[in-house]
């Protein structure tokens, strides 16, 4: 095993773990405590997936919490995967470019980088302040090579309405401008109304889908999240009319009733249809990638290579059993 020196993993992490629902009795996963702590690697084994599916799959740092950005890089591409999502809070801001020199020499491609936003003023910036800063993140997207950045516009905070969705409107359109010359997508991110208090006033397609118009800007794209966007009506309806302005498929699963904003589960452990939902989107020739994004205070616990294999067995299968359905629906329809 080598021990390497590292940071901790995400700054907020003990406030993530927080939350201000009332649990229910731990009743879920079994999460054993990873013994080597976060400046720690240690073996893991390859997942062996088909190399049609190895390929669209990228793992959120979210999901790993407790690493440093040095164990998510060697760790994941020990894994078997070949992307990686990036969050801004595992990056050091006085060493930015050695670690933008570590990601872009890992041999991982980046799928994404999270999140900017917060233009309503919830969190202490004013607007100006909110785009400055999500301005320099752009920057750092195209230093890394990310495919999209995420925005989360904020909370509804003192404004009607109307005047949160303008300002998300704007934000939108000036990143737009400031990417224009970069293949970094903007890509607005809804979230179910569980994160409305403390994250996002956003949560409705329908919403961001206008939002998105007023920006009139060609290359704005949204961020399909399964667990933000399931309960959505006539999803698997409207998924071919929209499936070319989503820039990311983020994966996880819905456990019913959640406990707090913090207790995702697995591809599989929840009540989400999500066969149904990536079958569609396979079928509407979807072929971005799909990023493994867990949020969840039982998982968290768990040793955290045990977690990445769980992450990609249940996410890999998903995937190739719906790819497979989608090529046999596009076949039967073809010769009918």
């Amino acid at each position: 095993m080598v021990t390497v020196v590292c940071g901790p993993g995400l700054r907020n992490f003990k406030l993530m773990t927080e939350s201000s629902y009332s649990p229910a009795p731990d009743d879920g996963q079994d999460a054993a405590l990873d013994d080597d702590g976060p400046g720690a690697f240690t073996e893991i084994a390859r997942v062996k997936l088909p190399r049609q599916v190895s390929a669209r799959l990228s793992l959120n740092q979210m999901t790993t919490p407790r690493w440093c950005l040095d164990e998510d890089l060697e760790n994941y591409a020990d894994a078997g995967l070949s992307a990686i999502g990036l969050n801004w809070q595992k990056l050091n801001d006085e060493a930015l470019s050695a670690d933008v020199e570590r990601i872009r020499h890992s041999g991982l491609r980046v799928t994404s980088l999270g999140w900017c936003g917060g233009f309503t003023g919830a969190g202490g910036l004013s607007f100006r302040e909110a785009i400055r800063d999500a301005k320099r993140k752009l920057r750092i997207a195209r230093m890394v090579r990310a495919g999209s950045l995420v925005v989360i516009p904020g909370v509804q905070f003192t404004h009607i309405r109307s005047h949160a969705q303008r300002l998300a409107m704007q934000a939108v359109r000036e990143l737009c401008e400031a990417a224009a010359d970069s293949s970094v997508r903007i890509a607005l991110q809804p979230m179910d109304s569980l994160f409305g208090k403390n994250w996002s006033f956003l949560n409705r397609l329908e919403e961001t889908l206008e939002i998105l118009d007023r920006a009139q800007c060609p290359t704005a794209q949204f961020c399909f999240g399964t667990y933000h966007l399931w309960k959505e009506p006539r999803l698997l309806e409207l998924l071919p009319q929209i499936v070319d302005r989503i820039a990311l498929v983020q994966l996880s699963d819905w456990r019913e009733p959640p406990r707090s904003e913090n207790d995702r589960v697995l591809p599989g452990d929840g009540v989400i249809p999500l066969r149904e939902i990536v079958t569609a989107l396979e079928r509407a020739n979807y072929r971005g990638m799909y990023e493994i994004e867990v949020w969840s205070r039982d998982l968290w616990k768990l040793e955290h290579h045990t977690l990445i294999r769980a992450c990609l067995l249940r996410s890999g299968e998903l995937l190739h059993k719906c790819a497979q359905a989608a090529a046999v629906a596009r076949s039967d329809s073809d010769h009918s």
